[in-house]
């Protein structure tokens, strides 16, 4: 009796309509001004990495600066803050027994560097550049440095430096 009813049921709900019925569906997004920041070493970010020092000798790293901008972002500039280690006007790495390693980056690469990147300072690959695709990278080539002589005890040195990616 109750399979009957059922039955019954589902017959009288499939022929009230006709067959097959349709709809219109808005789909929709906004896209928003981003920026991705990419290194060397894949979308984890930008790695200076100095390799082993000796202090005879000066140290020197390029480093690729890549951003990747949805299309039409303007890009005003690209900053670094002075690190976990600023002292003195100059940025340190440090080692576990916070012995200081001064460094400098550079706004270009090893043979060309001229400006120092520190504060409002940002690479002409970057100021007032606008992104014409999310496809086409945005950048150039970076220079970090250990001056020759750098008075440091044999140890491992790091330092964390924020970058930020000004646009609109």
């Amino acid at each position: 009796m109750c399979a009957l009813l059922v039955t019954q049921v589902l017959s009288q709900s499939a022929s009230a309509g006709t067959n097959p019925q349709s709809a219109t569906v808005t789909i929709a997004t906004t896209v928003l001004d981003d920026c991705s920041v990419v290194g060397a070493v894949g979308p984890s970010g930008w790695r200076l990495n100095f390799g082993t020092y000796q202090l005879g000798a000066s140290a020197a790293a390029n480093f690729s600066t890549v951003l990747y901008c949805t299309k039409g972002t303007i890009v005003s500039s690209v900053t670094l803050n002075n690190g976990l280690h600023y002292l003195a006007a100059t940025r340190n790495m440090y080692d576990a027994a916070s012995h200081a390693l001064p460094y400098k980056i550079y706004t270009g690469d090893c043979a060309s560097r001229t400006t120092e990147w520190i504060g409002a300072n940002s690479p002409s690959a970057f100021a007032s550049t606008t992104s014409t695709s999310v496809r086409t990278a945005m950048g150039g080539s970076a220079c970090g440095t250990i001056d020759v002589g750098s008075n440091a005890p044999a140890g491992t040195y790091s330092d964390t430096v924020t970058l930020t990616v000004n646009f609109t």
